[in-house]
C-alpha cells in the first residue's frame, strides 16, 4: 500500500534465528548467478551505464578483475569489491589502483561496473524484498552504491572499499583482518563509523542491520521533498551497530575493539590509534568524481518512481478485513460481569482520496470486556469511523498468513515469547496491510524484541 511498498521498506523484520542463518555462509568468492549477470553485462559494455560499449579515452585506462584461488582459512573471503560507473577510469585513478591494489597478495579484486550492479540489484532478494525497488528509486548515486555494497557483502562476503581510496601502510601490513575475524569496520577518535570501508563474512547480522538501516535512510526521488544523502547518514548505516556491541574487549591500546553483535563477532578499527593510515584518499576533481560514481536515476525510471510514490489509490481490501475479524458473527457468550463489544463497520470510513482510512484497530484476548473498558472503547467511536476488535483468533490468523514482503516473519514470531511482543508485531502488520489507527499511543520507533532478535524501523 501507498508509497512504494518500496519501502517494504522498512523491512521491519530482522534478526530472527540469525545465528543459524549466519552459519550457512560459504567461503566462496562469488556464486554462479552473479557471475552470469556480470559476464552478460561485461559482454555488452566495458562498464558505462546505458548498455553502450565504452572504449577508454586517451586519458583513461580500463581495469580488469584480479582473481586468486579461493581461500578456506579465512572467515572473511579474500576478495576486495569496488563499485564504479565504468571500469574505464581516469588515468590517475586507474594507475593508482593498478600500482596499489593489484600488488596486494592473496586477494581477488572485483570491479563492479554499473551494468553488472544494476542487473544484480534488479534481482528480488528474499532476505530484503524491498532492496530492488529501493535501489532503483534512490535519489543519490552514493546511496545506491552503499546499498549495493552492503548487499554484495551480505550475499558473498569480502572487503568493500570506496573506489577513490588506496590502501595505506596499516592495511598493507597484513594484520588488519585476522583469519577468524567476522566483521570489521573503521571508526575515528569519536567512534563515528567511516563508511568507506567494511569487511564481513556473508550473512553477518551487523550487515542485516546495516541494510535495513540503509533502506530506511534512503533518499527517494521526490520533487516535493528533496533530500541529501549526507556523510552522517552513510556513517549511521553501519555505525549504529556499535551501540549494540556487548562483551567489548580493547586490544593494542584501543586500536581494535572486539565485541559481539547478536551472537556474531564484530571488530572496530580505531583509525586514529593505528600506526599509519588505513587508506589514502586519491585527489579528484569534481569531473573525476562524476566519472567514477554511479550515474543518477534515468528520466524514465524517475517518472515511474514518482508515479508510485505519489500513488493516491490507497484501496483497502474490505472483504479480507471483515473476514479477518469475523464481522457479523454471533455475539460471544461472556462470563459474568463482562459485556460483549461488537466491531462496527462504517462504509464512510474508507473513502476515495483519503490515504489513512478512518479505522480504529484494537486487539484483546476476546471481545468480552468490563464496563470501564467498554466505556473507554466507546470514546473511540468517532463519527464516520469503523472500529474492529481483533481477538486472539484474528491476531493468529493475520500472523499466520504468507507475507512475501516479510519472508522472515514466521522465524521472528517463533522467537517472541510474550503477548506484548506479539501485539507489537500484529500492530505493525495490521497497519501495513489495512491502514488506520492503532490502539496505542507510542509511535513506531526502533524496537527490539527477543534481545534484539526482532528488529523493525518506522514505516
Amino acid at each position: 500500500m501507498g508509497p512504494l511498498l518500496i519501502c517494504a521498506i522498512f523491512s521491519m523484520i530482522g534478526f530472527a534465528k540469525m545465528t543459524t542463518m549466519t552459519k550457512q555462509y560459504k567461503l566462496a568468492i562469488l556464486p554462479e548467478r552473479y557471475e552470469e549477470l556480470k559476464v552478460k553485462s561485461d559482454s555488452n559494455d566495458h562498464g558505462n551505464s546505458g548498455g553502450q560499449y565504452k572504449k577508454a579515452s586517451t586519458k583513461q585506462n580500463c581495469l580488469e578483475d584480479v582473481r586468486v584461488p579461493k581461500t578456506i582459512t579465512r572467515t572473511i573471503p579474500n576478495v576486495i569489491h569496488f563499485i564504479v560507473q565504468s571500469k574505464c577510469l581516469p588515468e590517475e585513478i586507474a594507475n593508482a589502483h593498478i600500482k596499489n591494489w593489484e600488488a596486494i597478495d592473496h586477494h581477488s579484486i572485483m570491479y563492479h561496473d554499473q551494468n553488472s550492479i544494476d542487473a544484480y540489484m534488479s534481482i528480488v532478494h528474499k532476505d530484503f524484498p524491498a532492496a530492488a525497488a529501493t535501489y532503483k528509486c534512490a535519489q543519490d548515486p552514493l546511496a545506491k552504491m552503499d546499498l549495493a555494497k552492503l548487499m554484495l557483502l551480505w550475499d558473498h562476503g569480502g572487503i568493500a572499499v570506496d573506489i577513490g581510496h588506496i590502501m595505506g601502510p596499516a592495511f598493507e601490513n597484513g594484520n588488519l583482518i585476522q583469519d577468524r575475524d567476522q566483521c570489521v569496520f573503521e571508526v575515528d577518535g569519536d567512534l563515528a563509523a567511516n563508511p568507506r570501508f567494511l569487511a564481513c563474512k556473508p550473512k553477518h547480522t551487523a550487515l542485516y542491520a546495516a541494510i535495513v538501516k540503509c533502506i530506511t535512510l534512503m533518499p527517494f526521488v521526490d520533487d516535493y521533498q528533496p533530500q541529501k544523502y549526507t556523510w552522517e547518514k552513510r556513517s549511521h548505516s553501519i555505525g549504529f551497530a556499535r551501540t549494540f556491541m556487548t562483551m567489548v574487549k580493547s586490544d593494542d591500546g584501543n586500536v581494535k575493539i572486539k565485541g559481539q553483535f547478536e551472537g556474531d563477532e564484530i571488530v572496530q578499527i580505531n583509525a586514529t590509534a593505528i600506526n599509519g593510515d588505513l587508506f589514502t584518499s586519491l585527489p579528484m576533481s569534481n569531473e573525476t568524481v562524476n566519472e567514477i560514481r554511479l550515474s543518477a536515476i534515468s528520466r524514465e525510471d524517475q517518472e515511474q518512481c514518482q508515479a508510485i510514490l505519489r500513488n493516491d489509490s490507497y484501496k483497502v481490501d474490505v472483504k479480507s478485513l471483515l473476514d479477518l475479524v469475523e464481522y457479523g458473527k454471533k455475539n460471544e457468550t461472556c462470563s459474568r460481569n463482562l459485556k460483549f463489544f461488537k466491531s462496527k463497520f462504517d462504509e464512510r470510513s474508507i473513502s476515495e482520496g483519503r490515504k489513512i482510512p478512518k479505522i480504529v484497530h484494537m486487539t484483546s484476548k476476546s471481545q468480552c470486556f468490563a464496563d470501564e473498558f467498554v466505556e473507554v472503547m466507546n470514546k473511540w467511536a468517532f463519527k464516520e469511523h469503523s472500529i474492529f476488535i481483533h481477538d486472539d483468533a484474528a491476531v493468529d490468523k493475520l500472523l499466520s498468513r504468507e507475507w512475501p514482503e516479510f519472508p522472515m516473519l514466521q522465524e521472528v514470531r517463533s522467537c517472541i515469547n510474550t503477548g506484548a511482543g506479539l501485539a507489537d508485531l500484529w500492530r505493525s502488520l495490521i497497519i501495513w496491510e489495512y491502514g488506520g489507527k492503532r490502539d496505542v499511543f507510542l509511535p513506531f520507533t526502533f524496537t527490539n524484541i527477543c534481545i534484539h532478535k526482532f528488529y523493525y524501523s518506522p514505516s
